[in-house]
């Protein structure tokens, strides 16, 4: 769920807001230096019908490449009816079944024409829940999605914009105290939001905007556009005391500097006591490189406020108005995506097991190959290891029997007769000595069988054979020795 979770931490947010004279479309995504604006687009869409409003929305994605992947809208204040419970309960499901109980007593519609969503914002002694409630007309929400099917285009959340800008404020400076009026003027119409200890406690739509204080002096009494802002200002603040919401206000924020305030915090320091404070949120995300807000912002002095709570974190808003049927689908194909996201995860691990398993298991058949060979060649080596031991085995034996042959061949030389010749003398092993010659006396052949016989280097003697042949009219007389070394020869070795 880790690697699901940075997926979606780096999806691209786009964000649109549809007043009733703008179209506004802002996109942010994960670049080197955190989340940062890519596309920043204002188109006026007075006097359209919602179909062509739905090519306007279609045409901008395509002609600037805008993602689709995640595409978020807004209700405006003026659109919506909001209420501030206290609740005896502080179980959820009991809860929403109050607050549906209110709601068909809050509003003059069916409850199947309304759409309801609310927040716990906390919780109080005695077992009492503070909630946030939401209701809006279904069509208001219908029309929005219409346009945007029309135009291709999935919702994934439909948000309230005083809660998304009252979040986006805190989320910008979370260490704000106190409680803070935030001012916001757009080119149709104003919003004032009360917040304290990290909640919306108070939402007002005002019918002055942007295109009603420019070039009007804001220091003139004469001047009917700011000084209906002004008065509108107040009768929220007398109600606020009026029904105990709050009784003090520390600061004030106006939410577009465009707007050209002059001296507006010179007169709401005089007039109610407290400061004033410019602050842009959609400034607290950079500019990507290459990224250029359209000039009809500046030059129509429109809000960025919204579109800056679309930006900085749509997940961290609660309610959401899209209908419950379209949530539960929505919902639905989201388990599915991540049941199939984390079936792929799943699968690939097991691949990439067996991966290395199959691995291992080729490098050992490699390895179990190259010993193979390495005992073939240990083998063969082997071989020819036993090869030289046996012939270093008769090389020794020769060399053992090497002093014994002199002794016998210096023995021969001392008792051969003097008419006798040797041609051929081999020694069998260690012990058999044949002896082939010649004479021209018969009689010294068996002369030297006699001497052998007597030798103690000899024993067992035999003559094997005595032939006669002739050589230039002479008679010579062939013969063949055979006998043994005796063990005087034997002991002398």
């Amino acid at each position: 769920m880790a690697i699901l979770n940075i997926y979606k931490r780096k999806k691209a947010i786009t964000g649109v807001e549809i007043t009733g004279d703008w179209l506004k479309i802002a996109q942010s995504s994960y670049g080197i230096k955190g989340r940062e604006i890519t596309k920043l687009i204002a188109r006026e869409i007075k006097g359209l019908s919602d179909e062509q409003i739905s090519r306007q929305i279609a045409g901008i994605f395509r002609s600037f490449g805008i993602s689709k992947d995640y595409v978020v809208t807004s209700v405006a204040r003026h659109q919506a009816a909001i209420r501030f419970l206290k609740l005896p309960s502080v179980d959820k499901e009991e809860i929403s079944r109050m607050v549906d109980f209110h709601a068909v007593k809050e509003i003059p519609y069916l409850p199947q024409e309304t759409i309801v969503d609310f927040q716990i914002i906390g919780f109080e002694q005695g077992g009492y829940s503070r909630v946030f409630l939401v209701i809006v007309h279904k069509d208001i929400v219908s029309r929005l999605l219409k346009i945007f099917n029309q135009a291709q285009i999935k919702i994934e959340k439909v948000v309230f914009s005083s809660q998304i800008v009252s979040k986006a404020y805190l989320q910008a400076f979370p260490c704000s105290g106190g409680t803070i009026l935030l001012i916001d003027i757009d080119y149709s119409a104003a919003h004032i939001e009360i917040v304290s200890r990290s909640n919306l406690i108070f939402s007002r739509s005002l019918s002055v905007g942007a295109k009603h204080l420019i070039g009007s002096e804001v220091d003139s009494p004469e001047s009917d556009p700011w000084m209906k802002l002004l008065n509108e200002i107040s009768r929220s603040l007398e109600v606020c005391k009026r029904k105990n919401i709050s009784q003090k206000i520390d600061k004030a924020v106006l939410l577009n500097p465009d707007i050209g305030s002059g001296n507006l915090g010179k007169i709401l320091a005089k007039r109610f006591s407290f400061p004033l404070e410019e602050v842009n949120l959609l400034r607290k995300l950079p500019l990507a490189k290459g990224a250029a807000a359209d000039t009809n912002f500046k030059e129509k002095a429109l809000s960025t406020a919204c579109l800056a709570g679309l930006m900085l974190g749509p997940g961290s808003v609660k309610i959401n108005l899209l209908p419950k049927e379209i949530q539960v689908q929505k919902s639905k194909l989201k388990q599915r995506k991540n049941y199939l996201t984390a079936l792929a995860l799943v699968l690939a691990i097991i691949c990439n097991l067996a991966g290395f398993h199959f691995k291992k298991l080729y490098e050992k058949r490699v390895y179990s190959r190259e010993l193979s060979v390495k005992i073939d060649q240990i083998g063969v080596e082997t071989k020819r290891m036993e090869n030289m031991l046996t012939l270093m085995q008769i090389i020794r034996e020769r060399l053992d029997t090497s002093g014994s042959t002199i002794e016998i061949i210096r023995e021969l030389h001392r008792i051969i007769p003097q008419g006798i010749s040797l041609n051929f003398l081999a020694l069998e092993g260690k012990e058999k000595l044949t002896l082939k010659g010649a004479s021209f006396v018969m009689s010294d052949v068996f002369k030297f069988g006699a001497v052998l016989e007597s030798s103690p280097y000899f024993e067992d003697m035999k003559i094997k054979y005595v032939s006669r042949r002739k050589i230039g009219g002479k008679e010579l007389t062939d013969f063949q020795i055979t006998c043994f070394l005796s063990s005087f020869e034997e002991s002398i070795r």
